[in-house]
């Protein structure tokens, strides 16, 4: 006897699944909307349960990177999974540069995450091109926007003021980044394995780093060594959390969103939330754990919770929020003004030449002290040898 055509939950898509016919469809994560969309799936005609869907394509490219590029999964996976829904009734021949125009308009995205956005969506109908599932990329000519500069240099007072309002673990993960001026994912997962410890450095194999074309050579300054060593364990991932996991992109990024929450009740008090506004947060955070099918709270602590949200997002927005890589960049202009080669800084930060260093990393510009200093001094005097 034929099994019974049923929802059912993917962990590690956080949306339900059903098999019909020998095809397998995304629904939805909301278990209210996945039967609904079950049922009008049971509805149609038998024909037009093609299997060259949109989203059966999509999982498909998911679901290779997890076999395949792990590391890289959860980034795609932030951004083609909400697509789905823009494309989730489509086929690969019905998706047009509208759909992606449609699914980025929706998002408060700045430029780098629209850019993002258009990358992963590109990637995915590009690799089903070269694996042969579908015959082109229907938003190949979708054009990217402009990457952004960075233009954020965090100065050493910045930094301390930084670390006194972090955990333990969080400014140990920020000191690395400012002595090293390594990238943000060399950081996270930097392995005791990479470690050559009477070297005073760290090497990543070719395929580990990126553009997998040299190994990568992260030099540690001595008190570099020092957070090394006291983070290090036998095996595994050097630097960890609070809880004793391995950093990731979002954890890091969620610390930074607490520092900027932390920074705005600094320079100003709480204000006084609008009921409605109250009422609305917990109505959502309510809808939200029934969804993930969490216990619900008592209407006391869903208030709290509403609370904490809505005074967290009105602190982030007086506050600067500061990110990883502007430890990067900041190392590098550091050094620069410093007085350091050029040539040396470049290969402390893991490029082949000084052009990337000139022409994102300097940020000469913006020391006008430097600029002026280094105008009005003076040339060495030569010192000649007395005549003998």
């Amino acid at each position: 006897m034929a099994r019974i055509a049923k929802p059912w939950w993917r962990e590690e898509s956080n949306c339900y699944y059903v098999t019909v016919r020998g095809v397998q469809h995304r629904l939805d994560p909301k278990k209210s909307k996945a039967d609904r969309m079950f049922h009008d799936l049971m509805t149609k005609p038998e024909e037009s349960l093609e299997a060259d869907s949109a989203v059966v394509l999509i999982d498909t490219f998911l679901h290779w990177c997890q076999e395949n590029k792990p590391d890289s999964y959860d980034w795609y996976y932030r951004f083609l999974n909400p697509f789905c829904k823009v494309v989730q009734d489509l086929t690969v021949e019905e998706v047009l540069p509208k759909h992606v125009e449609q699914f980025i308009g929706k998002k408060t995205w700045g430029p780098s995450g629209r850019r993002a956005a258009i990358t992963a969506i590109k990637r995915a109908f590009n690799w089903g091109v070269k694996q042969g599932h579908i015959q082109r990329n229907p938003v190949k000519e979708f054009e990217k926007p402009e990457a952004p500069i960075r233009e954020q240099v965090i100065s050493l007072e910045a930094h301390k003021q930084i670390l006194k309002r972090v955990s333990k673990a969080f400014g140990e993960l920020l000191e690395l980044a400012w002595e090293t001026g390594a990238r943000p994912f060399e950081l996270y997962r930097l392995e005791t394995r990479h470690l050559e410890m009477k070297n005073c450095r760290a090497v990543f194999p070719r395929l580990e780093s990126k553009g997998k074309r040299r190994q990568r050579v992260i030099y540690f300054s001595k008190k570099a060594m020092q957070i090394i060593k006291r983070n290090m364990l036998p095996a595994g991932p050097v630097m960890r959390n609070d809880d004793g996991q391995p950093w990731t992109i979002y954890s890091i990024n969620c610390a930074f969103s607490r520092l900027q929450a932390v920074m705005g009740r600094e320079v100003s008090a709480d204000e006084e939330i609008d009921d409605d506004v109250l009422q609305a947060k917990m109505a959502w955070i309510k809808a939200s754990r029934a969804d993930k099918g969490k216990p619900e709270l008592k209407t006391a602590d869903l208030k709290r919770q509403a609370i904490k949200s809505i005074a967290g997002s009105a602190a982030r927005k007086k506050a600067p929020k500061y990110c990883l890589y502007a430890y990067r960049h900041s190392f590098g202009h550091r050094k620069l003004t410093e007085g350091t080669d050029s040539m040396v800084v470049a290969t402390w930060l893991g490029h082949r030449d000084t052009q990337m260093l000139a022409r994102v990393y300097g940020h000469i510009h913006k020391n006008q002290d430097f600029l002026l200093t280094q105008l009005n001094r003076q040339p060495a005097k030569k010192t000649g040898r007395s005549a003998g």
